[in-house]
């Protein structure tokens, strides 16, 4: 709830250049998982291991101390 309260008061942060550039990392990576064990370390809520499902990974284990 916190994360989402931050997002929401300072909106301008999603679009800097340097997330741009991380987003596009990101996606370059989620190309090929088809068949893939995928380990998302400190995944939260698990917003990322739910893409790196949907992209073909194949199993996600997600992995969080919370």
């Amino acid at each position: 709830a916190r994360a989402e309260a931050l997002k929401n008061r300072f909106p301008h942060i999603w679009s800097y250049p340097s997330r741009r550039r991380y987003d596009a990392t990101l996606a370059s990576y989620l190309q090929d998982l088809h068949g893939k064990t995928v380990l998302d370390y400190g995944c939260g809520r698990g917003h990322l291991s739910l893409r790196l499902l949907a992209a073909g990974g194949d199993p996600v284990i997600g992995v969080d101390i919370s």
